[in-house]
């Protein structure tokens, strides 16, 4: 699949910009004619997300999902916001296993420089993505996280590999039931740029997090 532009109809669409001045002919136009001419066998799609009467509705189109994950809302959330397909979804702070830590990083402790430097954050947040599944440690496993971290640093970092492991097994697990009328997500992302806690799902030097590997079950809240 090609894919004109990320977040730019959306962004418009946030400073209040209507649908008719929002159009732009490098992604409605000319890339399109591009791939019908270089490519017609590859789906093109304008802009990610887009669809619907706002490009970030999640009951239409395409849409970037967040709402279990940076928005930290319960498991339940990611049925009732009827995703039909999330072409980012699911960003938590991917905790690689220890041997990596200490050979990378020289450190597992998460309040050291060196751990924080590699954990992502949006630019300007007074939060980062620890933080992220920090609250769903203390909702989900009823642990209070930040008293684990020095008293245990180890069952902590175990912890937080778990749960986004379960967390990401529970959303594709409503998304893919029977009567779900999403047409599946696209983690983000799948591969970290420098070793740490990162988004991918896969660290920098190439092993794969708990989220790729663990087959660790839990009941799910949706039956």
């Amino acid at each position: 699949m090609l894919c004109g532009g990320n977040e730019v109809d959306q962004q418009a669409a946030m400073f209040g910009l209507p649908t008719s001045m929002r159009k732009q002919s490098l992604m409605s136009e000319l890339l399109p004619g591009i791939v019908a001419r270089e490519r017609s066998d590859v789906p093109y799609v304008s802009n990610s997300p887009s669809g619907g009467a706002w490009p970030f509705s999640t009951k239409e189109g395409i849409t970037h999902y967040y709402g279990v994950s940076a928005y930290q809302r319960p498991l339940d959330d990611a049925r009732r916001s009827q995703v039909r397909f999330a072409a980012e979804c699911l960003a938590f702070a991917n905790v690689p296993d220890n041997i990596t830590l200490h050979d990378a990083i020289g450190t597992i402790q998460s309040h050291d420089p060196r751990w924080k430097a590699a954990v992502p954050r949006d630019p300007g947040a007074g939060w980062d993505f620890d933080d992220v599944h920090d609250h769903y440690l203390k909702t989900l496993y009823g642990i209070e996280p930040a008293r684990l971290r020095y008293e245990d640093p180890e069952r902590y970092l175990d912890l937080s590999r778990a749960v986004v492991a379960e967390l990401m097994s529970d959303v594709y697990a409503e998304w893919r039931r029977a009567g779900s009328g999403c047409g599946s997500g696209i983690v983000w992302q799948l591969q970290d740029l420098r070793t740490g806690a990162g988004w991918g799902l896969i660290d920098a030097t190439g092993g794969q997090k708990a989220p790729s590997t663990d087959s660790r079950k839990r009941r799910s809240p949706y039956r």
